[in-house]
């Protein structure tokens, strides 16, 4: 009798671990269907923030490139006036600072 209830606890504690073991691998397997389900979710995340950055890009670099072409045509126009000026105005301003640089008057109080 006594080796008849020994080979039911031994029985019983066999059954144990195999239910210990299966558990064990269902919920190896869980996690690892978890951690895919995850990566999945992850690049599909990342490939819709990407879609929405390129979309974002695609509308202000034209913003950026139409700013662009407006100052440069600005600082041209701008640089063209400042040469028209000079070519005007040029002889009369040399003519007035050697007037008043060769000024004897000011030399003699100075």
């Amino acid at each position: 009798m006594a080796s008849q209830a020994v080979a039911q606890l031994m029985e019983a504690e066999k059954q144990a671990q195999e239910i210990v073991n299966k558990a064990k691998r269902e919920r190896v397997a869980l996690l690892k269907s978890a951690r895919d389900e995850a990566k999945e979710e992850l690049v599909a995340y990342k490939a819709e923030r990407d879609h929405i950055f390129q979309e974002f890009c695609a509308q202000h670099t034209g913003d950026a490139e139409q700013y662009t072409a407006q100052m440069r045509d600005r600082t041209a126009k701008q640089v063209a006036l400042i040469k028209d000026d000079t070519a005007k105005n040029g002889d009369k301003v040399m003519n007035m600072l050697l007037n008043i640089v060769c000024d004897p008057d000011l030399v003699e109080n100075h």
